[in-house]
C-alpha cells in the first residue's frame, strides 16, 4: 500500500505543474477590452452540438507527438422577439501565471457562422477555479491562471437559429510518468438559457487496438465503445462533468511493478554470454504481487491487456541486460527504471550489479551476447513491439 500511496502522489504532484487540457463549448463572454471572461445568456439556448475529434499519433524527426484534430458545430436558437448581437468566445489551454513558456491557445483555429468563415480575435483572461461550500458560496482554489479566448462577434435575428463551427488542432496533456489525455470541457455549455437539447461526441481513434491498450479511463459515464469508437448521446441535459479521456504508456504499467522487475533481475543469473535463448526464455518468470493495481487506476485496462504489457516489457529487460551487465549508461525510460538511477546513470538504485561504464561500447559483447540480442529483437519485430 504505500508503494500505491508514494506512486499516486508523485502522479499528483506531476500533474499539478503540467497545463491540462481545456477545449470547451462556446461560451458568451464579456469584452473588457483586451481581456474577457464568461457570462451567462439568458437569451440564447444552445439547440444540439456536435463534436468529433480524431486522435492521432504524428512522428517527426525528433519526437512522436499525441495530437487531437477537433470539429465541433453547434446550432443555436435566439429565444427572444429582439436581435441579440453576442460576442462568442472559445477557450484555449489553462496555464499556469507564472509560466510563461506553456502555450495557451490552440492550433490552426478556425470558426464559421453558418457555413461562412469569420474573423476571429484572441484574448486573455486571469481566473482562479472555485467549488461551492456547504453554505452553497464560491469558495475559490488554486492558483491564478491564464488561457486566451477565441472570440468573434455573432448576430442573432429574432427568433431564428444560427449553427456555429470550430475546428482546431492540440497537443494532449502529459506528464513525465508516462499518462496523456484529453479533455473537452462541456460545462461552459451551461452559459446558455436552459438545458442543451441534444448532444453527440464522438472521439475517433485510428485503430480499435490502441483504444484497447491505452485508454485507461474515460468521464464522464454513458459512453459506448464502438470499435475504435468513443461515443456519447447526450438528450436535453444541463452539463455538470466535462469529456477526459485518460491514456497511458507501457511505462506507466512497468512503474506499477518496477520492484517486482528489480528484484528479478537483480538476483537471476546471468548466463547470455555463454549460451543461446530460445523461445523458453522469453516467457515472463516475474512473480508480480500487485496484479490487480493497474485496473483499479484504470478500469479500462483488461488483464489480457496487462500480462501482455508485462510480458513485452520483460523481453525488453532481457535484451536491457546484456548491455546492463557490460556497463552501458541507460538510454530509455525502460533501462533506467530497472537498471539506472534516472538522475545520474551511473549506479542502479535497484540492481546492485550495476556499475557504470564510461568506456562502454558494443565491442564487449561477444557473439553469443550479440546473437541473443538480435534474436529477441527478431521476436519484437514478430510481435509487432518494435
Amino acid at each position: 500500500m504505500k508503494f500505491l500511496i508514494t506512486r499516486l502522489s508523485l502522479f499528483l504532484s506531476v500533474c499539478a505543474f503540467l497545463a491540462p487540457l481545456a477545449h470547451a463549448n462556446d461560451s458568451a463572454v464579456f469584452d473588457k477590452g483586451k481581456n474577457v471572461y464568461p457570462i451567462n445568456n439568458e437569451n440564447i439556448r444552445m439547440v444540439s452540438e456536435k463534436v468529433i475529434v480524431h486522435r492521432k499519433n504524428v512522428s517527426d524527426i525528433y519526437i512522436k507527438r499525441r495530437i487531437a484534430n477537433v470539429d465541433c458545430e453547434f446550432l443555436f436558437e435566439n429565444i427572444t422577439d429582439e436581435t441579440q448581437k453576442v460576442k462568442i468566445g472559445f477557450p484555449g489551454i489553462e496555464c499556469a501565471t507564472t509560466d510563461p513558456n506553456c502555450f495557451a491557445g490552440l492550433n490552426k483555429f478556425v470558426s464559421y457562422v453558418n457555413g461562412e468563415k469569420v474573423p476571429v480575435s484572441i484574448k486573455e483572461e486571469e481566473f482562479r477555479h472555485h467549488y461551492k461550500n456547504k453554505e452553497g458560496k464560491d469558495v475559490p482554489v488554486g492558483h491564478y491562471l491564464r488561457r486566451n479566448w477565441y472570440t468573434w462577434d455573432v448576430t442573432f435575428p429574432p427568433r431564428s437559429k444560427v449553427k456555429l463551427r470550430n475546428t482546431y488542432e492540440t497537443v494532449l496533456g502529459s506528464d513525465t510518468i508516462g499518462h496523456y489525455w484529453f479533455e473537452y470541457v462541456l460545462v461552459t455549455g451551461e452559459n446558455w438559457s436552459g438545458p442543451i437539447g441534444s448532444a453527440v461526441i464522438k472521439v475517433i481513434y485510428e485503430d480499435e487496438d490502441y483504444l484497447r491498450r491505452r485508454v485507461g479511463k474515460v468521464q464522464p459515464s454513458g459512453y459506448k465503445i464502438q470499435g475504435n469508437k468513443i461515443i456519447w448521446e447526450l438528450k436535453d441535459f444541463t452539463p455538470k462533468e466535462n469529456v477526459h479521456i485518460f491514456e497511458i504508456s507501457n511505462h506507466v504499467i512497468l512503474g506499477q511493478y518496477v520492484v517486482d522487475f528489480a528484484a528479478y533481475f537483480n538476483s537471476k543469473e546471468y548466463d547470455a554470454a555463454e549460451r543461446l535463448y530460445t523461445h523458453i526464455d522469453l516467457k515472463n518468470p516475474v512473480a508480480i504481487h500487485k496484479e490487480w493495481l493497474p485496473q483499479i487506476l484504470y478500469p479500462l485496462i483488461s488483464r489480457d491487456v496487462i500480462s501482455e504489457a508485462l510480458e513485452r516489457l520483460y523481453v525488453a529487460q532481457l535484451r536491457n541486460e546484456i548491455f546492463a551487465r557490460h556497463g552501458k549508461k541507460p538510454d530509455t525510460m525502460a533501462m533506467y527504471m530497472i537498471f539506472g538511477d534516472f538522475l545520474r546513470g551511473t549506479k542502479s538504485e535497484s540492481v546492485s550489479w550495476y556499475e557504470y561504464n564510461p568506456n562502454y561500447s558494443d565491442d564487449l559483447l561477444n557473439d553469443i551476447e550479440k546473437k541473443n540480442i538480435k534474436f529477441i529483437e527478431d521476436y519484437e519485430r514478430e510481435r509487432g513491439w518494435r
